[in-house]
């Protein structure tokens, strides 16, 4: 998701769904029936909190990268810049977290930011 008034992408993973998972745990525990709906996002849960992690961590990555270019090289880069924005848009418009394709757009995000790195590396080696 974008931040509402800064121009930065935000993971949208509601915490609210962790207090979702600790319910249904604690409601299994005491012997409560748990609606089904609610069971399979449990048996999913793993998949939903390393996924969020991932995406975190590509963003973090790309902020990082994004902090090593030096102003001089900026608009240099920004062709670059725009193939992991590129890659990044399906997470935007098309992906949620029970897409089937979601390791393939991580993926595929982080070997954009790899290339971009080493073009930014080499560059800063130049100067």
């Amino acid at each position: 998701a974008r931040h509402p008034e800064a121009d930065m992408l935000l993971v949208n993973f509601d915490p609210l769904l962790l207090n979702l998972f600790r319910e249904a745990d604690t409601m299994g525990r005491i012997g409560l029936e748990v609606p089904a709906a609610v069971r399979s996002l449990c048996n999913r849960q793993t998949s939903f909190k390393v996924n969020a992690d991932r995406i975190r961590d590509l963003l973090n990555e790309k902020d990082r990268i994004c902090g090593k270019i030096p102003d001089i090289l900026f608009p240099l880069m920004e062709p670059h810049i725009g193939k992991v924005n590129n890659a990044l848009e399906p997470g935007l418009l098309e992906l949620n977290w029970l897409s089937l394709n979601l390791d393939q757009f991580i993926d595929s995000v982080a070997e954009r930011l790899k290339v971009l790195e080493q073009l930014i590396d080499q560059a800063n080696d130049i100067l």
